[in-house]
């Protein structure tokens, strides 16, 4: 398929593999990004795949931190979206590490808790069935978000919570992602 804006022009294709195994309600999907583009004239702010649903959660429970040694956040949804988003992870010489469990009406986005690591996975409560979004590495992957509303679930590949572009420019590149050791190893190019 492609990846195409609201007018429907297409900036990029996807492929999927949707892996089903008998006598179980889990999908595995492994997702391809290919550039169609030329990337110093285009890049993404946001990107993934939505899984729609039939209303919105009542609850939406987050795992955070290591996988392993994780611990668990309900949140009541009450009609917004609930996110959980790693915004920032150690690369490098960086040593940042943000994670925000985030609710979302109208557009506003409001904190409602910020933390060093995001888990792999979230879980939204539709009361009569409930749908898991597992992300392997999502803090590692950064910028990752999971979310649930009134659309249904959400894996964002890229999160434009981040503030962040999916933009392969050089001058980009080491900016937003290599940062101080982009600086220290090349100065002259921010």
């Amino acid at each position: 398929g492609w990846y195409v804006t609201e007018n429907g022009e297409r900036l990029a294709r996807a492929e999927m593999w949707f892996y089903f195994s008998a006598n179980t309600p889990v999908v595995r999907i492994t997702h391809s990004l290919i550039f169609t583009r030329d990337t110093n004239e285009i890049w993404f702010k946001d990107y993934g795949l939505e899984f729609r649903t039939g209303g919105a959660p009542s609850s939406v429970y987050c795992a955070l931190g290591e996988p392993g040694k994780e611990s668990i956040r309900r949140i009541a949804a009450r009609g917004k979206e609930v996110f959980m988003l790693q915004d920032t992870y150690p690369h490098f010489m960086e040593r940042e590490s943000r994670a925000v469990i985030g609710s979302s009406e109208g557009g506003i986005d409001t904190v409602v808790e910020e933390t060093g690591v995001a888990g792999d996975w979230a879980y939204g409560d539709y009361g009569e069935y409930g749908l898991t979004v597992v992300m392997p590495w999502l803090a590692e992957r950064f910028p990752k978000e999971i979310s649930f509303g009134t659309r249904g679930a959400r894996a964002v590949l890229w999160s434009g919570r981040s503030g962040k572009e999916l933009d392969f420019r050089a001058k980009t590149l080491t900016k937003e992602y290599f940062q101080s050791w982009g600086r220290m190893m090349n100065p002259e190019s921010i």
